[in-house]
């Protein structure tokens, strides 16, 4: 084998480049439960931005009222996907 050009093979012995999960979990919990609280700050700041939030948005109320004035709204092509839609999923025996 000495006609062979040397190959050289490096195994990768370094296992922990990546953190492991339970390198990350807390173990000194007490069995109690007392460290089980979870915190809800980020459900609290979207429960005021949504409550912050207009009922009405008169920007889009706007909009739609140009869009119900035009003739050609919602254009001939929607209309014809959406009845190809219906269509397909009607149900003769329904009432």
């Amino acid at each position: 084998m000495e006609g062979l050009s040397g190959m050289e093979i490096n195994p990768n012995t370094k296992t922990d480049a990546v953190p492991r999960v339970a390198d990350r979990i807390s173990v000194g919990r007490s069995g109690k439960g007392a460290g089980d609280q979870a915190v809800f700050s980020r459900s609290d700041a979207l429960d005021r931005a949504f409550a912050a939030t207009p009922d009405v948005r008169p920007d889009k109320v706007a909009q739609a009222c140009e869009l119900i004035g035009q003739v050609a709204y919602p254009p001939r092509e929607t209309i014809a996907k959406l009845s190809d839609l219906l269509a397909l999923n009607i149900n003769p025996t329904a009432e």
